[in-house]
């Protein structure tokens, strides 16, 4: 169970490579129809689309995924979007000298954690006060890659795929929140 960085580009790559296998399996057979008399090529492509009868079916499927992959990193985008802004507008009021035990973990969506380095959590819905190392170790391990600027993370938990973004304050403070 590694802890690896998030590359939102993933979908996207996706996506792409599904249309230019689309795309190679339609040039494939406009080649096989190419070899054919110009006069014959109805009735062989006829022959060719019962032989390979699924060739429209994939094709329509790899789109129709495409657009599906489209939508979900779209979404995808905007939601990270959307976490980054809320870890680093809570990081901004810790900084003006805002007590970071004094925020509400569930004032944002998705919700906003505030642990210390070595893992007691300040703010949390339901573990507040709690040592994330003794409760969640996969977690903490995530978490304590926070760099300053603020990183993805990536863990399992309960059988979950975890997407969390990181921020580590000059104070020695994580601030996160993922999905």
């Amino acid at each position: 169970m590694g802890v690896k960085t998030i590359q939102l580009e993933k979908p996207c790559r996706l996506a792409v490579r599904l249309f230019v296998w689309g795309w190679l399996e339609a040039a494939a057979d406009a080649k096989r129809l190419a070899g054919f008399p110009a006069e014959n090529r109805q009735k062989h492509r006829k022959f060719l689309s019962d032989q390979d009868g699924e060739t429209m079916n994939r094709q329509l499927y790899i789109l129709l995924l495409m657009a599906a992959f489209f939508c979900v990193a779209n979404v995808m985008a905007e939601d990270r979007i959307s976490i980054e802004k809320n870890v680093h507008e809570l990081a901004a009021a810790i900084e003006t000298g805002q007590d970071a035990s004094g925020f509400a973990a569930d004032a944002y969506t998705p919700y906003v954690f505030v642990m210390e380095a070595g893992g007691k959590l300040l703010v949390h819905p339901t573990l507040a006060g709690e040592d994330l190392k003794e409760k969640a170790l996969p977690i903490y391990e995530a978490l304590v890659k926070a760099t300053p600027e603020g990183v993805w993370v990536e863990y399992a938990w309960k059988g979950k795929e975890k997407h969390t973004f990181a921020k580590r304050m000059n104070n020695n403070l994580i601030i996160a929140s993922g999905y």
